[in-house]
């Protein structure tokens, strides 16, 4: 009786390894294999429904929420990893849960007790915070480069309209040459007014829809909003007003090049103090300490 089971289960693995070798009928796949990294597809398929389900016990609008995020990335320029707003939401997510585990990791070895849920809450507030706190950095910094690279770009364009070029023409050879921010802002510019945009209303040829699609896809930057705003005043100008309304630009872009050239060497200047500020009180420390621990214990006998 006692060999029966075996032998059931040996011919069962002989009917297995027979039927895996008879030919099989291809799988047709309805959709292509997902072949992104473990960490996006893990942040994708676990951390994106996590958060959208803390934001709505937050009573958070999700849709008003994303609409949101797109138009900060986009001001932003799409810094990464982050190119949509559900990698936002879920890096939230990711990099709370990771500094929670930190703090409690910490709270625990240096012996905090009770002390170690609100730090663990404290650093989750943290890393919540942290994506927003990152796209808000690449926002400000595009911002000064846009404001630093304007008064060159609206030169060459200048340029080019005094020689005889129309501004569309202008922009699509400054577009052609290497360049900052604007240079970048006018290869969309030219791709824009050539094919169209891309999210299905045709603005090929016309300066204003162009300028506007540019303006819209950038989320509406007012730094890049103003500029095209006279940009399409200059183009409705015509012969050489364009090209003084260009040289203007250029001049005041420049004072405010300038600005923002002193207002970081006056920034730099008084963070410069802050470090030594802390050496003097730590010098001090040494120097002091020592005396300062004798003198104690001659006082307290």
């Amino acid at each position: 009786m006692t060999v029966m089971p075996f032998a059931f289960i040996a011919a069962f693995g002989v009917f297995m390894f027979v039927d895996a070798l008879r030919p099989r009928a291809p799988r047709i796949r309805l959709t292509d294999a997902d072949t992104r990294p473990m960490t996006q597809r893990l942040l994708a398929t676990l951390f994106v429904p996590a958060a959208e389900r803390v934001l709505t016990l937050g009573r958070v609008d999700l849709r008003v929420h994303k609409l949101d995020l797109a138009r900060r990335l986009a001001r932003a320029n799409y810094p990464p990893p982050f190119t949509v707003p559900e990698v936002v939401m879920s890096y939230r997510l990711f990099t709370a849960i990771l500094f929670a585990l930190f703090g409690g990791v910490f709270g625990l070895l240096i012996g905090l007790s009770a002390a170690t849920v609100p730090v663990m809450l404290g650093l989750a507030v943290f890393g919540w915070a942290m994506p927003d706190r990152t796209i808000a950095n690449a926002e400000r910094d595009r911002k000064e480069q846009l404001m630093l690279d304007a008064a060159s770009t609206m030169d060459r364009l200048a340029i080019h309209v005094s020689s005889g070029s129309a501004l569309p023409m202008a922009i699509r050879s400054v577009a052609e040459k290497p360049g900052g921010a604007w240079v970048a802002e006018c290869r969309k510019f030219s791709a824009y007014y050539a094919t169209g945009d891309d999210s299905g209303g045709h603005t090929g040829g016309d300066f204003e829809n162009t300028a506007d699609t540019v303006v819209q896809k950038s989320g509406r930057l007012p730094e890049i909003a103003r500029v095209f705003e006279r940009l399409k005043a200059a183009n409705e100008m015509g012969g050489g007003g364009t090209g003084k309304a260009l040289r203007q630009m250029a001049a005041d872009a420049r004072l405010s090049a300038k600005l923002v050239i002193a207002e970081r060497g006056y920034k730099n200047a008084v963070l410069m103090v802050i470090p030594a500020f802390f050496a003097i009180i730590a010098i001090m420390l040494i120097l002091v300490a020592p005396g300062a621990v004798k003198m104690i214990s001659v006082i307290g006998g």
